[in-house]
């Protein structure tokens, strides 16, 4: 849960969030539109603090395990859109079994170090994301190609020593459908695609298929009716894995609270059930704070986010 939900902020602050044309992911639809937030009230994310909490049977109570801060700096340009990024991370160190109250023992350490860097077309379309590395060194992540009309038609990745990881491209694209095909630099295929909409249920399925053609997995996206996602349901055939997320919005449609729950398809086995993340917005639709708690309500985790106005 906490991979997933760190790799959607991960896309999401660096914003490589790349257009399909007309059709779009879904996933891909949400994140712009908080994109598009930040841009509309001149915002920018500069901090989250988290704390990792654990429930203390004695106390009756959730402490702090640990805790830390993701500290962001953001370079726009004219239009508002990003062309540097830096992050880091500093966690304090974990607090002893049985501790009630958060003492720092040692200074906060650095555990992570993340530079990134665009260029966009005439279009304001991303056409490159690079890396800087400990020694400020450029390296090229993925370059990205559009069509005279501004949609997505190819991508090439790069691993650290600058060779190709994997080409994607787009093979077939519609208001109804979009299909993708990746493969390695020697033309090997790795992975495809089918994204499919149908209006008349107000649903998105989305396929991921093997080199052979294999369905891999399966997610189904409901929208309500102001577009956004309601309900979303991922099926894992290679490990045989059911999971089911609920969202919930307010009367602006910003997102407040998302349930999830996992089975096991063969055996009907729970995996784990009501995994509730909590989302506190501003007026306008900020995130400020988000919760995850635990099937019995126990709290897991806490993020605080903090941002900064600019002209």
């Amino acid at each position: 849960m906490k991979k997933k939900l760190c790799t959607f902020l991960f896309l999401l602050s660096t914003g490589i969030i790349c257009s399909y044309g007309q059709m779009k992911h879904p996933l891909d639809t949400e994140l712009s539109k908080t994109q598009r937030l930040y841009q509309e009230n001149k915002v920018k994310l500069i901090k989250k603090y988290w704390f990792d909490c654990v429930y203390d049977i004695v106390s009756d109570s959730n402490i702090v395990s640990s805790s830390g801060v993701l500290m962001n700096e953001e370079h726009l340009d004219e239009k508002g859109q990003t062309t540097l990024f830096k992050s880091f991370i500093m966690i304090d160190p974990k607090r002893e079994p049985g501790q009630t109250s958060f003492k720092r023992k040692e200074k906060p350490y650095l555990a992570v170090s993340f530079q990134s860097k665009y260029e966009r077309d005439a279009n304001g379309l991303l056409h490159k994301w690079m890396v800087l590395d400990a020694d400020s060194n450029i390296k090229i992540r993925r370059l990205i190609e559009h069509d005279p009309e501004g949609r997505l038609i190819k991508y090439t990745e790069y691993d650290g020593e600058q060779n190709i990881v994997k080409i994607m491209e787009v093979r077939e694209q519609s208001n109804e459908k979009l299909m993708t095909i990746e493969y390695d630099d020697k033309g090997q295929i790795l992975l495809q695609t089918l994204l499919v909409y149908a209006s008349s249920d107000k649903c998105f399925t989305y396929s991921l298929f093997g080199p052979k053609g294999e369905l891999k997995t399966l997610t189904l996206y409901y929208l309500n009716e102001q577009g956004l996602i309601r309900e979303q349901v991922f099926f894992d055939y290679i490990k045989y894995q059911k999971m089911i997320t609920e969202n919930a919005y307010n009367e602006n449609g910003y997102l407040i609270e998302s349930k999830t729950r996992a089975y096991q398809t063969d055996s009907g086995e729970t995996l784990y059930q009501t995994v509730k993340q909590v989302f506190v917005c501003s007026e306008n639709g900020l995130v400020l704070e988000e919760a995850l708690f635990s099937p019995i309500e126990n709290k897991l985790y806490v993020v605080r986010y903090s941002y900064e106005y600019y002209e």
